[in-house]
């Protein structure tokens, strides 16, 4: 198995350890026209409080193109309490063009964790996970059939950071950071699991920022609360105050017990309440999003940005796929999704707004801001971009694709927070963001339409 696994990763693993850190070029600031969804709708509408937003939420899409949602809506328990521990945690579904009621899944789930995941099995079952309050916080596991909960079963005790996937049995795999250790929890039927700690390098704390299983190689981006930095408490500049940030780590193991680890972002700029990250595969290949903080010049939230690191050869550069570096007071950049929809081939959906409505800077005309959508376009330049709403992003993207249409979920609008669903048509996307090599012509019989191949890693928080 050693002698396997070497075999099968030591030249990308040489070759990342010996890379090059260059800066790459900023994203251009060129804009495609808004784009205009095949369908849309408001999950649920948002509370203003920021300790009372769906912050977690999750969607995937079965095979005959249905949706399902699943997401956490924090409830007052104390009138008094912007902030409730408490959280009802509910799953709505789509199928054909209906939307059905929301489905109560439990009423006791823990408010503040961003744990609450949803996937769909090779045989359309739902996949829930999600953390329960109470004197001991636990993981639970629930599945869905028909739009009705069928079992709902623990798993692991503590309120701890989580990420799901299914195997190739569909049988669920979770990571999370557990204080000084990250732990794999994995089983057989379901019902019961077995636990083992990761073999990574130690680090202050660790944090999952996210994980993804991918014929049998398992995939996983981190955190270690490395970095206590003094950052201003508001935009007034009136306070300080230490908060901590974190060094960003890729691990890879194909058999869940050794693992390989990179150190793939030092710079002290990946925020802990922004620490979102979105985690692909491309033939192998990982591919990570990344939002960056900065405080240039002393100012609040000053040139956040949204970055792809990127390797070939050997060689590491750091792509800036959105800057604001010459716009004060701006959170640019926060929440970026990522997917893949084929060799070479993928999105990016994130933040693009100034963080006061009076700037207008890089404005699609959205009164308070704008969601972004770029893709990996002809010759890898990403030289342009469309508008998925005019209005900021204040949670993760989710982007799936399936069936020929790319699916977006995100919480949206900083001054009337909703959770917010789009489809969109790839045939309709190709024509404002072409694919890698243009849109492919119309096949001829006997012809081949393959892409050109392009081995490179990406990265983010």
């Amino acid at each position: 198995m050693i002698m396997f696994w070497l075999s099968k990763f030591f030249p990308l693993l040489v070759g990342m350890l010996l890379g090059i850190v260059s800066l790459g070029t900023t994203f251009s600031h060129s804009f495609a026209a808004p784009l205009t969804p095949a369908s849309a709708k408001t999950i649920i509408d948002s509370e203003e409080s920021y300790g009372c937003r769906v912050y977690s939420y999750d969607m995937d899409v079965d095979s005959q193109g249905n949706v399902h949602i699943v997401y956490s809506k924090p409830v007052h328990t104390d009138p008094g309490d912007n902030c409730p521990d408490k959280a009802e945690i509910y799953y709505v579904r789509r199928v054909g063009t209906t939307w059905k009621a929301p489905v109560l899944l439990s009423a006791n789930g823990r408010s503040p964790s961003i744990s609450t995941l949803l996937a769909i099995g090779s045989d359309d079952k739902v996949h829930i996970c999600y953390v329960a309050d109470g004197s001991v916080r636990t993981l639970r596991y629930v599945t869905v059939h028909n739009g009705v909960a069928v079992q709902d079963v623990f798993v692991d005790n503590g309120g701890w950071y989580t990420r799901m996937q299914l195997d190739e049995n569909d049988h669920p795999v979770f990571v999370r950071g557990k204080g000084t250790a990250m732990i794999l929890l994995r089983t057989t039927d379901g019902l019961t699991w077995s636990e083992s700690n990761l073999d990574l390098p130690p680090v202050n704390q660790f944090r999952i920022a996210d994980f993804v299983y991918d014929s049998g190689t398992y995939h996983i981006t981190y955190g270690g609360y490395e970095h206590l930095k003094e950052v201003w408490r508001s935009k007034a500049q009136t306070e300080r105050y230490k908060e901590f940030f974190h060094d960003l780590h890729y691990a890879i193991s194909t058999d869940g017990t050794n693992w390989t680890t990179k150190t793939i972002d030092s710079s002290v700029t990946l925020h802990d309440l922004q620490f979102w990250t979105s985690l692909a595969v491309d033939r192998g290949t990982p591919l990570v999003s990344m939002y960056k903080y900065n405080e240039a010049g002393g100012r609040y939230n000053y040139g956040t940005s949204a970055n792809l690191m990127t390797v070939s050869g050997g060689t590491w550069s750091n792509r800036i796929i959105t800057d604001q570096s010459k716009a004060p007071n701006t959170l640019e950049g926060m929440g970026p999704g990522l997917v893949v929809n084929g060799p070479d081939d993928y999105f990016v959906a994130w933040d693009f707004s100034p963080d006061f409505k009076d700037i207008p800077d890089n404005d699609f005309q959205g009164t308070y801001g704008n969601i972004a959508l770029v893709r990996n376009g002809p010759q890898n330049n990403w030289v342009s971009k469309v508008q998925i709403d005019p209005f900021s992003l204040e949670g993760r993207a989710i982007l799936r694709i399936k069936g020929g249409k790319l699916y977006f979920l995100g919480l949206g609008d900083w001054h009337d927070a909703k959770l917010y669903y789009r489809d969109y048509y790839m045939s309709e996307l190709d024509k404002v963001l072409p694919p890698p090599g243009g849109i492919p012509p119309v096949p001829t019989p006997g012809a081949g339409t393959g892409l050109p191949a392009m081995y490179h890693l990406l990265m983010k928080p």
